[in-house]
């Protein structure tokens, strides 16, 4: 695996437009070039508002708070779940 520092290095280069491909890279996972347009797409109109919530949950007012998660296993907590 390549180091990830050395990876996300032109990120900024790159902009958002190439951050599928890093991502895809630093996972190891295949991305077909016909897909890196729609990856960035979605990550473009996502990741504003992800990072304004990052930003808004680490205000000290909420620092108290957990998230919740919940994960599920299907047929297993059917019968847990009325």
């Amino acid at each position: 695996m390549k180091n990830t520092d050395d990876m996300l290095a032109p990120l900024a280069e790159q902009g958002t437009a190439g951050l599928p491909l890093v991502l895809a890279s630093v996972g190891e996972l295949p991305l077909p070039p016909h897909r890196v347009a729609a990856a960035a797409a979605i990550l473009a109109a996502w990741l504003p508002d992800a990072n304004e919530l990052s930003r808004k949950m680490a205000a000290p007012i909420h620092q108290h708070l957990l998230p919740a998660t919940v994960l599920t296993h299907p047929g297993f907590d059917e019968e847990a779940t009325p």
